[in-house]
């Protein structure tokens, strides 16, 4: 029994500190829900453990059941990481993917750090629904555009990231491409992987600087990694220099260096063992944080949080935006993508 109670005790005081962690945690205060659920009622949970001390029935009881639930939640998180983690790579596709910005985020001393991909190279898209794989060659500044649209009066530009793109369907099934449509002088300046910082970096580069003037621009933005995620690695990244004003580098200049340094990385990339062991190591990673429950969290809709800092900083990038496209009386419409997790 007495083991029992040292648990107890130790309960008691976990669920004092978890409480007080995310009362502090400025990523967590963004969050009422998170907040609540582990804030404030880890902090009413101790009190009550508490009171009930001298209950030994009750420790009983709530103890073994803590237990169990914890095993099952061990054995349901392994089951999604495993479900989720694909251990197949396809070595033939990886060069025909789009390769662009958020791929160099973590690389030191480039002389040019892209944000778009290859000029006119030929890219796989597939469509995961029917398993239809279609070709298209990027346009002269390397996105998902027949390069003939640079030569005609933009009228309007979407910048987001793979949902922009058109991740996983064929080339002419994404929603801009359903857009255009209408609007046929559109332009896709999406990119998969690609977050705030490196958006306004797409803006700057191919829209501000190339004074493409268009009537309409739509930022596309997705709940699910833009302020937890994208915008904390590219703002310790070369690509925060953007938000410095007037920063550029000029990179419509720069195609045929930007072409040579993806190409580079791709070579690099394509070494059949060198992805084996990516692989294994992500997965064991994967397994390693299995007790944080990352995956249940996320599931759940619980595991986004971003801190006000990063949250001001999208909202500066906003503005700016904004700013300009109102100097030629353009109209900056801003798309919500909610995460999977947020309904499923």
């Amino acid at each position: 029994m007495k083991y029992y109670l040292f648990f107890w005790k130790i309960c008691i005081a976990v669920m004092v500190l978890i409480g007080i962690n995310v009362l502090l945690d400025p990523k967590q205060s963004q969050s009422l829900l998170r907040v609540s659920l582990f804030g404030i009622l880890p902090l009413i949970l101790s009190m009550i453990f508490f009171l009930l001390k001298k209950k030994i029935n009750t420790i009983l009881i709530t103890l073994n059941s803590l237990i169990l639930l914890i095993v099952c939640l061990i054995f349901y998180e392994a089951y999604l990481i495993n479900r989720g983690f694909n251990r197949t790579v396809n070595l033939e596709e990886i060069e025909d993917k789009q390769v662009c910005g958020n791929s160099f985020k973590n690389i030191r001393n480039l002389s040019v750090y892209p944000v778009g991909g290859i000029s006119k190279k030929k890219i796989i898209f597939f469509n995961k629904e029917n398993s239809n794989i279609g070709y298209r060659n990027n346009d002269r500044y390397g996105f998902n555009n027949e390069n003939k649209i640079w030569n005609d009066k933009i009228n309007t530009i979407f910048i987001g990231d793979s949902f922009t793109y058109g991740v996983d369907v064929n080339f002419d099934e994404n929603f801009v491409e359903i857009y255009k449509k209408s609007i046929d002088k559109t332009l896709n300046l999406g990119c998969g992987g690609n977050g705030p910082i490196i958006e306004y970096a797409t803006f700057v580069e191919y829209v501000k600087n190339l004074k493409l003037n268009p009537n309409y621009l739509f930022w596309v933005y997705y709940s699910g990694n833009d302020l937890t995620k994208d915008i904390i690695s590219e703002n310790k990244s070369y690509y925060k220099n953007y938000l410095k004003n007037n920063f550029s580098q000029n990179l419509p200049s720069k195609q045929k260096s930007i072409n040579q340094i993806i190409q580079f990385f791709i070579e690099k990339k394509n070494l059949k063992t060198d992805n084996e062991e990516k692989i294994e190591y992500n997965l064991a990673k994967e397994y390693f944080s299995i007790f944080k429950f990352i995956k249940i969290r996320s599931k759940l809709g619980i595991s986004k949080g971003y801190t006000k800092d990063n949250f001001e900083i999208f909202k500066s990038i906003l503005n700016k935006v904004d700013e300009e496209m109102q100097k030629w009386d353009g109209e900056l419409i801003f798309i919500f993508i909610p995460s999977q997790s947020r309904y499923a």
